[in-house]
């Protein structure tokens, strides 16, 4: 469905995909089906004292080209040493740009690559671990002089699982917060599970500087290849239109909370967590607004895990080598396989709801409403509320 949905539209038109009728699936932390940890988080957007710009009509005041980097000390006078930065056009980077970085051999920018994959034999209870030594390793990078810090889940295979981007850009930009070395080196992703504009979005919130979506690319070029994009469109437009799509999502992301530049909406965390621990939020979301407990690093990582079982089964099934793809995940449209979402709006309650309308049943309406309060408990956080018994309270 992302593929179709999301990605195609993204590399043939250079526009984000447009949905309609809103979202009836569960949140992220009452789903029965493994979330990414970006389903997690709400966008804030400005209301009375902040007015929203327009991102269209008003682009001459918007930008999403910022410098990365170490920063010099303002305080300072003004010398050479203060223009040692890395100027970028776009915070979407292409393979061909992350290459780049990588090959960089400037004596004076060291580049320190860190593995953000995890060994499948320590479960999903190693992945509080795993960040504490990503981070661990970032800050030893950042005191031995590392300008730019490039975290990386490139080595994800059968027996190496990768940790959430989110969850390892929070908790290592934090961690450099804490110690008071942020501004002494960029921070870039290089993964492969951000691929809506939704993720670049969180994930430049949550302090990265440029995120190379590398696998984004590869399903493009897998979709042109197939045929459901023009073949005859080169690679460099491709990406092109890619990143064009990012960046004018990411500006009407920008534009709803009155933020007019990435620079300004960097590290700035304008969102809600919703179903999150207080340990996961305190060491990846440090200020966010979290209302609501939730899951642990442990249950994020079994998502993962689960996710990762997904593309490196442990049993193939006659279906997998029929078919050569993933089952339909059901988000946007809804299946009735055992590992689709649920919808609110069912099939069945609709059937059950126009058979009370039409014929006045009070059996067809107390299915229905049966239907949905079930439906709703496994949705929404008003599903999770019930009534408590009056004699509690000392009352007949």
């Amino acid at each position: 469905e992302k593929l179709e949905m999301i990605l195609m539209d993204m590399g043939a038109g250079g526009e984000e995909a447009l949905g309609s009728m809103g979202n009836d699936t569960p949140l992220a932390c009452l789903s029965e089906q493994p979330r990414q940890v970006y389903d997690f988080f709400h966008q804030l957007f400005a209301q009375v004292t902040n007015p929203p710009i327009d991102p269209i009509r008003e682009a001459v005041v918007m930008s999403l080209a910022s410098f990365i980097g170490p920063e010099g000390n303002l305080l300072e006078p003004v010398s050479a040493a203060h223009c040692k930065r890395l100027w970028l056009d776009h915070p979407c980077l292409t393979p061909h740009q992350m290459e780049a970085i990588y090959m960089t051999a400037h004596p004076d920018w060291p580049v320190k690559v860190i593995d953000t994959t995890m060994n499948k034999r320590e479960g999903p209870a190693g992945t509080q671990a795993n960040i504490e030594r990503v981070c661990n390793e970032a800050a030893q990078a950042v005191e031995e002089g590392a300008k730019l810090v490039v975290l990386s889940d490139r080595g994800t295979g059968k027996d190496k699982v990768p940790i959430s981007a989110l969850l390892c850009c929070g908790a290592v930009h934090q961690k450099l917060v804490g110690l008071k070395s942020r501004l002494r080196a960029g921070l870039i992703i290089d993964s492969g599970e951000p691929h809506e504009v939704h993720h670049h979005c969180m994930l430049a919130a949550y302090g990265a500087d440029a995120v190379c979506p590398y696998m984004a690319f590869e399903a493009l070029l897998k979709l042109r290849t197939d045929g459901k994009l023009d073949h005859q469109v080169p690679e460099d437009e491709l990406f092109g239109k890619y990143t064009k799509a990012v960046g004018k999502g990411m500006l009407k992301v920008f534009a709803k909370m009155g933020v007019s530049t990435l620079q300004s909406y960097k590290g700035a965390q304008i969102a809600e967590a919703i179903g999150l621990a207080k340990d996961v939020v305190e060491t990846c979301f440090t200020g966010t607004p979290s209302r609501v407990g939730g899951l642990s690093f442990a249950d994020l990582g079994k998502s993962y895990f689960r996710f990762h079982n997904r593309g490196f089964p442990l049993n193939v099934e006659p279906e997998d080598y029929l078919l050569q793809t993933l089952a339909q995940s059901g988000e946007y449209h809804y299946r009735q396989n055992k590992n689709a979402e649920t919808h609110m709006n069912d099939p069945m309650l609709i059937a059950k709801l126009q058979e009370a309308a039409r014929t006045n049943s009070r059996h067809a309406y107390a299915s229905f409403s049966a239907l949905h309060n079930n439906l709703v408990r496994k949705s929404a956080l008003r599903g999770q509320l019930d009534f408590k018994n009056p004699r509690q309270f000392g009352r007949q």
